[in-house]
This record gives structure tokens, sequence and C-alpha cells, in this order.
């Protein structure tokens, strides 16, 4: 798709297929293809590709089914991922200088009513789907989050510091910095570097990554910062670029050209294929996370939490810990780690831990329970029926509590209290959908 839309920009067959390539094989997009949660990326990328081929026949054939196709792929985009909000934009720099249609016509008018359909549906639509939801998209957190544009420019000029938990980073900020200040320096001198195809590539760049900019990251010392996985299809815009830049200045050295596109798609694919294997098993991903972000309190959890499936308690607890020192105020940080150290049968460590988590987080049922269980395996039976008494204060359907408590009172000989909670567990996990017989 990259190819043909190259191809259908008015660039050669030659630059398009090596620009092309260059976007298959960058190693920035690899999250994007072997990360399951960037697959959003690379749909809304296709549907994109693909509304706006249709837009380029039907603005050079006037045919009404591209036109509509074009609509209906710029919906399933905006279905796929809100990003496509900003593709109009495109459509109309290349409506009025490419095709060079009027900016009050007939045709435009077609196409901004056609926009404005399929946002309007998918906006009704949308809210329908997260009622209820609070949404904070704000100026402020666009602007805190700026730098990120600068710094995916960077990792796609030099794709170095490639993370898969990406955290804002000096160095990928510092090329990208330079890389901008080079290209509007050139396009500025040399008026073939100012063709239509390499502005456009820029604005393709901008406005396919500046929506994710409006994303709030809680507490971004302690999480990421952005996800690369977002760039797959401003990736794309460097490729119009290039071809656009390359197209009208270097027609005379083509073996040259040809030459250093060949051993940049190679270098690309090998960085490409090394950092794949950081998303072969969430071991690798989050160990490969934690070493570039090492003041990422939550790689160090999801490591913590991969060590665990794997009942590697040892580096599980040493993982957590880590977690702990550099957020000691996330209560689930506490509560994990007291699950290891209670499955390692050191109960007074544990116990320490539930005790932080249920202080941090009062309203949280588990943190109560666990409370409770390390109660229990001291034989402190009044500790435990204090504690998951109030793990069910706060959710009187959460079942672990319930269990824990018909085997207290079985213990203790008590077959009324055995009789309510029993009951009120089979109510539970009645409401909760899941089976009452006992296996």
């Amino acid at each position: 798709l990259c190819f043909l839309l190259l191809s259908k920009l008015q660039s050669s067959r030659g630059i398009a297929f090596f620009a092309s390539a260059l976007f298959a094989v960058h190693p920035l997009i690899t999250q994007t293809v072997a990360w399951i949660p960037g697959r959003n990326d690379s749909l809304v990328a296709i549907f994109i590709m693909l509304s706006f081929l249709s837009m380029t026949r039907s603005a050079t054939t006037g045919e009404m089914r591209f036109t509509l196709l074009h609509i209906l792929f710029f919906f399933l985009a905006l279905l796929t991922k809100e990003s496509a909000l900003a593709f109009p934009l495109l459509c109309l720099y290349y409506l009025f200088v490419f095709v060079r249609v009027p900016v009050v016509s007939m045709k435009s008018v077609q196409y901004v009513a056609g926009w404005i359909g399929a946002v309007t549906l998918w906006y009704f639509m949308r809210e329908a789907a997260l009622s209820g939801l609070h949404r904070a998209y704000t100026l402020g957190t666009l602007v805190s989050n700026l730098r990120t544009v600068a710094e995916s420019l960077g990792k796609m000029i030099v794709p170095v510091r490639l993370s898969p938990y990406a955290t804002n980073d000096n160095l990928s900020l510092t090329i990208g910095i330079v890389a901008a200040v080079v290209i509007l320096t050139v396009m500025a001198l040399n008026k073939n570097a100012r063709s239509r195809l390499s502005i456009f590539g820029i604005l393709w760049l901008v406005l396919s990554i500046l929506p994710s900019l409006v994303v709030h990251i809680a507490d971004s010392a302690h999480r990421f910062s952005y996800l690369e996985s977002r760039a797959y299809l401003s990736v794309a815009g460097v490729s119009m670029f290039i071809a656009g830049v390359f197209e009208t200045n270097l027609v005379r050295l083509q073996s040259w050209v040809t030459r250093s596109f060949l051993l940049l798609i190679i270098l690309f694919s090998i960085i490409a294929f090394r950092y794949s294997t950081v998303f072969h098993d969430d071991i690798s991903h989050w160990e490969y996370a934690t070493r570039m972000a090492p003041q990422a309190a939550e790689a160090y959890y999801c490591l913590g939490v991969a060590y665990m499936h794997e009942k590697d308690l040892r580096k599980a607890i040493e993982s957590y810990e880590h977690a702990v020192e550099l957020d000691s105020s996330n209560f689930a940080y506490h509560n994990n780690l007291g699950i290891a150290y209670g499955q390692q049968n050191l109960l007074e460590k544990a116990e320490l831990e539930f005790a932080t988590a249920a202080r941090q987080n009062p309203s949280d049922p588990m943190a109560w329970s666990n409370l409770g269980l390390v109660s229990y395996l001291k034989h402190d039976l009044a500790g435990a029926e204090s504690n998951l008494k109030k793990s069910l204060a706060a959710d009187s359907t959460f079942t672990d509590a319930l269990r824990m408590l018909i085997s207290l009172y079985s213990s203790k000989g008590d077959r009324d209290q055995v009789t309510y909670y029993s009951e009120k567990l089979r109510n539970a996990m009645m409401m909760q959908g899941l089976p009452t017989k006992p296996k």
C-alpha cells in the first residue's frame, strides 16, 4: 500500500520501491508488527492508505464509487483509532496542491460533506460505547507531550534506544531536534527539496503522530511516556519525504542512490530482526524494558508478574522490590510483593506488605483478604476474622474472603456462621456467573 501510495503521489517506481521498502523494515515499527496491542496502529494505517488511494482515483476519474470507498475506509479508520481524525487535513493538501481542485467547488464540498458525515456517525457511536467513562484530553497534555514528536523523529533517523516501554530519552530527543533543524535548513536553501511530495511527507508525519499526544500518561516518571507502535503511520511519511527529496535531487546519481538504499535496508532489517526478539515472550519483553527504562517502576512490576507466571519467586521478589523502591505509593506493588513473600513462607514480610497495601487502598478487598490469610496461617484467628470482614466491607461478593471465613468458622466449629457465609458465597457466585456446585 505504501508503494502504491508513493506511485500515486507521482514518485517513480524505483524511488517508490526503495522508500516503501525502508518503511517495511524500519526498526521503529517493530513494536507495531510484533506486539499484539500495536495491531490497531497497523490496521488504521491500512484503512488510511486505502482511503487515500480511493480518493486519488476519485479525484482523477470523478467516479462516485471511489468517493464512497474513500469515505467508507475513512470511517473504518475512525472506528479503529481516533488519530484518523487528522486525515482529512492531508486529503485537503492533496486536493488543493496535487490535483488543483478549487477550494470552493462541488468536488471539495462533496468530500467535506462525506468527512463530516463519517465523523458525526463515529462520534455518536463512540459516545454510546464509552458512556460514563472519564476521558481527559487537554491542550496542556498535548504541550507536555510535544517532545515525543522530536524523539520519534530521532528514532526514525537513527533507530537506537528502541524500547517496548519507551520513556523520555535525551539522546533520541537531541537527534530529532538536530534532524529537524537540518531538514528545515536544507528545504529553505534548496528549492528542489521543497517538492510537493517532500512537504506532504512532513505533513503526513506530523499529523499522524500529533493526535496521540493528547493521551495523558499518569505518573510518567514511573510509566511509559509513549509507545513506539503509534509511530507506524508516521514512518510512511518519512518514506514520502525521502521519495520527494531523492526524486528531485539525485536523478543523476541513480547507482549511488541504489547502493545507499540497499545498504540502509539491509542494516535496518538486521536491527529490526534483533529487536523483534524482545517480543518473543513476556520475560524477554520486560527484561529489555527494564534495561531501557531503569526508572520505570511499572516495568519492574510487570517483570515480577512474568516471573511469577514462570514460578521463579526469587526473581519475582527482586523485581517487585525494585518496583516498590521506585514507587512506594502503589498498593498493587506491595500486594504482589506480599503474595511472593507468602509463597516463600516469609509470612512476616508478607504481612507487612499486605498491611501497607490495605492502608494505601482500603477500598480494595484483595489486600484485606490476603492480610486475613496471613493472620490465619499464623494462627491468629481473631486477626484473620477482622481482616476478612474488612475485605467483605470493601466488596461483599469477594469470593476469596467468603471461602476463607467459611474455613475459619469450620475450624472453630461455628456451624451457624458456616451456613451464613456459605449462603453468601453461593449468592455471590451466582451473581458472577460462576458454577455453584462443589467439584
